[in-house]
């Protein structure tokens, strides 16, 4: 579905810019230790209006990244601006910087040589200690601006708190003390999601799981965010209650104007409710473009095989129907001919080498 106001959005400033993001988890010590990377240099922009779908297998990333987004994890590298203001940074490539350096003032004689290194350490001290400053702060004014809507309606909601007290939780944290204006918004916001005001005095496990999640919705919406993070927010649901979903959040774009970062594996889901898509896998975008643009002409092997999997309700369809398996090319030398994340058309962005570039412009009818 697309939001007929995207290309001017395009030429305007991204509302969030993320910026060759890495989070990385590390466990054990010493000679034990294992470094998991969950999202590993990922760069993209949301622009305001549209809805973002980001899509990939399980455990390849997406969720981590929603959580570094916004703020929940820490990055190890690459940095988050929202809203035109940087609010979290990693520091793993300063750090990376001031080994080389080092390394440099130990085997180099050449004094200039020794100087610049002696600067670069300088120059990468200064931007971690400020990368650490920024990471921990909070710019509370900026980032009340951007909330998540979790995957679990029902382990994100707190049993022991009535609904009323669940939503109202982020206006006392803003400051707001009137107890009217407190009720009054609770139940304003309750009817935007679709549900009463007398809903507000009951506690989570009275409702069903579209009704929590459509309370977790609430809880979201409840300080006029322009950005919302939604983390498969109808997995856990009944198909006909994911239409309702899906349909309520697309009402709330046009309706409120708010950009919505959509994580799901769904690309049925995926192809109706996005502007742009991006594809992840193991920790890395492959591939990025318009969703019309992506499902009539996706270019990365493992865009086609998620493609593939994608049932139909026709049994002539199905019968024919062959599931393609993404295997990587192990043959390829990415050292002497390294993979990027490269325009190939306006919009369009692959991850590859110069020698697949070719063979994806000759897929794309491009002169080679």
């Amino acid at each position: 579905m697309n939001n007929p106001t995207l290309n001017e959005a395009a030429s305007a400033e991204p509302i969030l810019r993320v910026k060759n993001v890495k989070t990385h988890f590390k466990s054990g010590v010493g000679a034990n230790k294992l470094v998991v990377k969950a999202v590993d240099g990922v760069s993209f922009d949301v622009f305001r209006g549209e809805i973002f779908g980001l899509v990939g297998e399980s455990g390849c990333g997406k969720t981590t990244l929603g959580r570094t987004i916004i703020r929940l994890y820490e990055p190890t590298d690459g940095s988050v601006e929202f809203l035109g203001q940087e609010v979290s940074a990693g520091y793993e490539s300063d750090h990376e910087a001031i080994r080389e350096a080092k390394k440099i003032l130990k085997t180099e004689s050449d004094p200039e040589k020794k100087r610049q290194a002696s600067e670069l350490i300088r120059k990468s001290r200064k931007e971690i200690a400020r990368k650490k400053q920024l990471n921990k702060k909070r710019n509370t004014e900026v980032m009340n601006k951007m909330q998540m809507i979790f995957q679990d309606p029902i382990a994100s909601l707190d049993p022991r708190m009535t609904v009323k007290e669940i939503i109202a939780e982020g206006l006392r944290i803003a400051g707001v003390k009137k107890e009217e204006e407190i009720i009054r918004k609770v139940n304003d916001v309750l009817e935007t999601v679709g549900l009463v005001p007398e809903h507000s005095n009951r506690y989570p496990h009275e409702f069903s799981g579209g009704q929590r999640q459509r309370i977790g919705i609430a809880r979201a919406l409840i300080i006029n965010p322009e950005f919302l993070i939604a983390d498969e927010p109808i997995s856990a649901l009944d198909v006909s209650i994911q239409a309702q979903v899906i349909n309520l959040l697309n009402e709330l774009r046009h309706k409120l104007g708010i950009s919505i970062l959509f994580v799901a594996h769904d690309l049925s889901v995926i192809k109706y409710i996005s502007d742009r898509v991006g594809v992840m896998y193991f920790g890395n975008m492959v591939e990025l473009a318009p969703a019309d643009k992506l499902f009539a002409n996706p270019l990365h092997p493992y865009t086609r095989s998620l493609l593939s999997a994608v049932p139909l309700p026709d049994p002539n369809y199905e019968r024919r129907r062959k599931r393609v398996r993404y295997k990587p090319d192990t043959t390829v030398d990415y050292v002497a001919d390294p993979q990027k994340f490269q325009e190939i058309e306006p919009g369009h962005f692959v991850l590859a080498n110069e020698a697949e570039m070719k063979k994806y412009r000759k897929i794309l009818g491009q002169n080679v």
